[in-house]
C-alpha cells in the first residue's frame, strides 16, 4: 500500500533508472581512470601533457571537479539502484527527485573543472579529454532520464 510519503517505481520507470545506473557507472569509470584534459607543451618529447586524478599537471580546481563529480555520480548511482531494487531502502519520493539536481551539479562541476584547466593552460594549445566528457555526458543523460522517469504517470 502506498502512502503519501512513499513512492513505488513502475516498470516503465525502472527502465530509465537502469539506464541511469549504466550511465553513472560509465561516467565514474571514465572520470576516475582517464585523463581530464591535455595540452601540447613543448617541441621536445614528451610532447603532450595531461591532467587526471593523479597526474602531475592537474590544477587544483580540476582535481576537485573530478572528485566532486565522481561523488555526485556515485550518489546518482545509489539512488537509481535503490529504485530498481525489489525492496528499496529509500522510501520517499524526494530521493528520486534529487537525481536531476545531482545531474545538474555534475554538469556544473565538469564545466568548472574544464574552465579551470583551460584558463590555467591558456598559453598552450589545450583540449578536454575523456574524463571530462564522461562526467559531462553522464550528468546530462542522468538529468534527462530522471526527469522523464519522474514525469511518467502511474
Amino acid at each position: 500500500m502506498m502512502t503519501k510519503d512513499t513512492y513505488e517505481v513502475n516498470p516503465r520507470q525502472k527502465q530509465f533508472f537502469i539506464l541511469i545506473v549504466v550511465f553513472s557507472l560509465i561516467g565514474i569509470i571514465l572520470l576516475l581512470s582517464t585523463e581530464f584534459g591535455g595540452f601540447h607543451g613543448s617541441p621536445y618529447p614528451p610532447y603532450y601533457y595531461y591532467s587526471c586524478l593523479g597526474c602531475d599537471y592537474s590544477v587544483g580546481a580540476d582535481t576537485a571537479a573530478i572528485i566532486i563529480g565522481a561523488i555526485l555520480l556515485i550518489f546518482q548511482l545509489i539512488i537509481a539502484v535503490n529504485a530498481v531494487l525489489p525492496a528499496p531502502f529509500l522510501k520517499k519520493l524526494s530521493g528520486m527527485k534529487i537525481i536531476p539536481i545531482l545531474g545538474i551539479a555534475t554538469i556544473a562541476m565538469m564545466i568548472m573543472g574544464g574552465a579551470a584547466f583551460g584558463s590555467y593552460y591558456d598559453y598552450y594549445e589545450w583540449w578536454l579529454e575523456a574524463g571530462f566528457y564522461g562526467g559531462l555526458v553522464a550528468g546530462m543523460l542522468n538529468t534527462i532520464l530522471s526527469v522523464l522517469a519522474l514525469r511518467i504517470k502511474k
